[in-house]
């Protein structure tokens, strides 16, 4: 098997293992690009990427670009000559004049089946839309963005109480192997790809601010949907005595028919219930348990010591700003 020579690009955490892979594999990491320090926190200190965190303690060589399409930075990665350019979640679209610099073209892992989800938050929106599985694609890249030829997909399921994070972080070492797979195959020259079928695009946009805001009015799966795939970041909210009130864990609860008869003139977002166990609120359908909350300003709490601290009533309506 040939020794590729690769650089590799991605920022977050997700990254990390396909990197850990390939820097323990027998092919040649030449470099690393990744997103340059940025200001983030309360205190707005200015912070490296997870994987320059990661490539430092390695004394592996980092390039932070501002502008990926600056000639001196394009210069820089013609010269080290790469067979294989491999791309984890760099976090910005990557220009085809850097894409096919090397001899061997460039890679992406992406944590969807594509051509489903294609875009910035693939995992968040198949647990919004609670999907029972999800996966990873090894693709060949090309200037549209998650658009390039398959080489190898594998799926993951996705579990009832999954969050963003749980979610990701078992597909990130799924894809690290599948990665290291499709990488071998490329340098044993028996790499096979097929193109996507275009009638199976969807597409998964960056999310937006309004995005984290709870309609109580939805069903009780579409909330519960929400808040697990707000976590762990940025978390879905909604409003108590005009405050922000963020709400991490949640539980469908059960509703039998004379409850639901009984609440058919109930308001969605009314807590009907407190107990030990958190609080129940009313949507669109039923009742939704919240089990941990964060009120703006606070850590997170148990939903029982919210309610009893910061004189949640049953009756009260939440999401009034």
């Amino acid at each position: 098997m040939k020794t590729l020579k690769i650089i590799f690009m991605g920022s977050p955490q997700f990254a990390i293992p396909s990197l850990k892979n390939i820097y323990e594999s027998e092919h040649d990491l030449l470099g690393i690009i990744t997103q340059p320090d940025r200001p983030r926190g309360r205190g707005y200190r200015t912070f490296p990427t997870p994987v320059k965190e990661w490539a430092e303690e390695k004394g592996i060589y980092v390039e932070q670009p501002q502008k990926l399409n600056d000639p001196s930075f394009i210069n820089k990665i013609q010269a080290l000559s790469p067979d294989l350019i491999v791309n984890v979640a760099f976090g910005r679209i990557i220009p085809i004049n850097i894409l096919e610099l090397p001899s061997h073209g460039s890679i992406n892992l992406h944590p969807s089946l594509l051509p489903a989800h294609r875009g910035p938050a693939p995992v968040q929106w198949a647990i919004f839309n609670g999907e029972e599985h999800t996966g990873v694609s090894v693709v060949y890249m090309e200037e549209e963005l998650d658009a390039g030829e398959i080489i190898l997909q594998e799926k993951e399921p996705i579990y009832m109480d999954d969050t963003t994070g749980d979610l990701l972080q078992r597909l990130a070492e799924k894809g690290a192997r599948l990665l290291l797979e499709a990488i071998d195959l490329i340098a044993r020259e028996e790499a096979s790809s097929y193109p996507q079928n275009p009638s199976e695009i969807t597409y998964a946009p960056f999310l937006k601010p309004e995005d984290e805001i709870i309609k109580w009015g939805r069903s009780t799966l579409e909330i519960h949907n929400k808040v697990r795939g707000m976590a762990p970041s940025p978390g879905a909210y909604t409003f108590h005595e005009g405050s922000r009130l963020k709400i991490w864990d949640t539980e469908v609860a059960v509703c039998h028919e004379e409850e639901e008869s009984e609440l058919s003139d109930t308001l969605p977002g009314t807590v009907i219930e407190l107990g030990a166990f958190g609080f129940t609120v009313k949507t669109g359908d039923g009742v939704l348990t919240v089990k941990e909350v964060q009120p703006e300003g606070k850590k997170r709490m148990h939903a029982s010591d919210f309610w009893r601290g910061y004189r949640l009533t049953e009756g009260v309506i939440l999401g009034k700003k």
